[in-house]
């Protein structure tokens, strides 16, 4: 019995030796720090920076301290949005952030302004940012007949409204949507030109007072010069587009049907808002926040297919969203210049030397690319306000000794 005790007494004390040591393992397991990196990094940026600059000079070169973030153990600091310093900074607010992140995920961001402030271009010149193309020895007068402002309450009658009537152009649309003369007004000095749904479905020729009839359920507007411009010349309006499925926009376009020579320069066109059923092209090239220019050679007695050089780029906002100066120099029958915003974007050859006349036209219409729904669009359901494209100026201008 006795061994028996001792046998049970031993086993309760190895257990317990057991026990203890298992415990106090695990205390030691359980006080063993992980240190946890839980504080944010700092970091902090420069004041906002204002800077004002002339209606022709080049956008500045803004150059600040470039904020670097400290951290307990490390940061790393990036540019999540803005310019980085050193760069040209366009004309209005951009927002510069900057983001340091450490290793454990903590992260800590700051920003600040940079505003360029740029002077109003002079209203008798063309708009030039930066270098200025004039020849030497030459000076730009402006085109009266080609030139409106906008003022009062009535459209100059430098301008022809009514479609089907201009003496060689009488294109009234394409369907759906037809130009109509109630739609252009004059409006606290500026053109505008309104879009809407047809009260009830019109037919009428496309192509003026002869020709195959075509159905409209839609309407824009177009105005015509009644003067013609030829090589030299230099065009360019401030209009913001409307916010609706149509669009289009400045152009010229000739009126010779022989040989090649009926000639149609689109200086900027585009859209408001993209059809669902916008074609896969137009929607890869961004329709409406886009400026994009054509010199086409046209169909004409001789030749069944049109030749053209176009090009374009990507607009710092929506087309609707600002109004934009659009500018096109048209140097010779073979080169033309095109300007966004008084800076200079690309240069178009035309497919055959330019040197026609044409007139000057600006029109809101329908394309086939961005269909308008029968029902619902946006042409249908948008406040006036956003059915409107509104047209601050026209200029044309000469060049002319000085």
């Amino acid at each position: 019995m006795k061994k028996l005790i001792k046998k049970i007494y031993f086993k309760c004390l190895l257990v317990g030796v057991l026990l203890v040591f298992t415990s106090c393992s695990n205390t030691e397991e359980g006080n063993t720090s992980v240190e946890v990196d839980t504080e944010n990094p700092i970091i902090n940026c420069p004041n906002n920076i204002s800077i004002a600059v002339g209606a022709t000079e080049s956008n500045p070169i803004v150059e600040y301290d470039t904020p670097v973030g400290m951290d307990n153990v490390n940061a790393i600091t990036t540019q999540v949005e803005g310019l980085a310093s050193g760069s040209a900074f366009p004309e209005g607010i951009t927002i510069n952030i900057f983001k340091a992140t450490d290793a454990a995920g903590n992260s800590a961001t700051c920003s600040f302004d940079v505003v360029v402030t740029r002077s109003a271009p002079a209203d008798d010149w063309p708009y030039f940012i930066g270098s200025d193309p004039t020849p030497s020895g030459k000076t730009w007068e402006f085109i009266p007949e080609l030139t409106d402002e906008f003022e009062g309450t009535e459209i100059d009658t430098k301008w022809h409204t009514e479609p089907a009537t201009h003496p060689h152009l009488k294109w009234v649309g394409r369907s759906p949507a037809m130009f109509r003369k109630e739609n252009v007004k004059l409006n606290n000095g500026e053109l505008t030109i309104e879009v809407n749904k047809l009260p009830a479905p019109v037919t009428a020729s496309g192509w003026g007072l002869n020709g195959t009839p075509v159905d409209y359920t839609f309407s824009g507007g177009n105005i015509r010069s009644l003067v013609t411009t030829n090589v030299g010349n230099f065009y360019e309006c401030k209009m913001k587009m409307n916010k609706t499925e149509m669009g289009g926009g400045f152009w010229l376009m000739g009126f010779n049907n022989t040989c090649g020579k009926k000639h149609e320069i689109d200086i900027t066109e585009s859209v408001g808002i993209e059809s669902e059923t916008m074609a896969s092209w137009a929607k890869t090239r961004g329709w409406t926040e886009i400026y994009h220019s054509n010199s086409i050679r046209r169909e004409d007695s001789c030749d069944s297919d049109q030749e053209r050089d176009s090009d374009h780029i990507t607009t710092p906002t929506k087309n609707h969203e600002k109004y934009y100066v659009y500018g096109c120099w048209r140097k010779s029958a073979t080169e033309l210049l095109f300007y966004l915003d008084g800076e200079y974007q690309y240069t178009l050859n035309p497919p055959v030397p330019f040197d026609q006349e044409m007139y000057l036209q600006f029109s809101i219409e329908s394309y086939d690319w961005n269909p308008i729904p029968a029902n619902g669009s946006f042409v249908e359901t948008a406040s006036q306000e956003d059915r409107t494209t509104y047209i601050e100026y026209i200029r044309s201008f000469k060049l002319i000794d000085e």
